[in-house]
């Protein structure tokens, strides 16, 4: 299991734990701004 296997279920579970409330999650919200119509994205992982 290589480091960055390590540190994501780190993050995933801590996302779950602080990001529980409707509306707090940066996730969702992202989600919510993006229209439903077909459009390009770009993701640059900051």
């Amino acid at each position: 299991m290589n480091q960055y296997s390590i540190l994501s279920k780190a993050y995933d579970l801590l996302d779950i734990i602080y990001f529980c409330e409707k509306g707090k999650n940066p996730r969702e919200v992202i989600l919510e701004m993006i229209p439903d119509e077909g459009i390009h994205v770009l993701d640059r992982k900051c």
